[in-house]
């Protein structure tokens, strides 16, 4: 067999991974997802803060959370979180899954009574990944 390994794959071909890998995942898990999704607008209708997540094999996998500097230390982010909680509660999930960045929000997660599980080292800047989890 002849390999050839080609380092710019076009959209048609990551579509044919997502599908092969998709195909295999069904024989163990549902394939079955629901966004968990939510902004705030300002007066301006402008988004001021979010929230961009999917629940999925019992859990909700948090992608974004973002609150505008302008509005950080008003709460937004606690209620964006303490709203995907809710909705993954809602829909069946038992836990929520989240990742960060050492210069974003690992003590604001450990304060929502997040657990780290997990951490990467030496990103650019010498910065950390941390992975936490929440049973809700």
């Amino acid at each position: 067999m002849n390999v050839e390994i080609a380092s710019d794959p076009t959209k048609q071909q990551i579509a044919e991974l997502k599908r092969g890998l998709r195909d295999y995942n069904s024989e163990f898990v549902s394939n079955e997802s629901t966004p968990v999704r939510a902004v705030v607008n300002d007066d301006s209708d402008q988004v001021i803060a979010g929230i961009d997540s999917i629940a999925h094999w019992g859990k909700v996998h948090v992608g974004i959370l973002w609150v505008d500097a302008d509005h950080r230390g008003k709460g937004l982010g606690v209620r964006l979180m303490r709203w995907a909680e809710e909705q993954g509660r809602a829909i069946g999930c038992h836990a929520v899954v989240v990742d960060t960045l050492s210069f974003q929000a690992p003590g604001f997660y450990r304060k929502l009574g997040y657990t780290q599980f997990g951490a990467t080292r030496n990103y650019e800047g010498g910065h950390g990944r941390f992975y936490f989890e929440k049973e809700i």
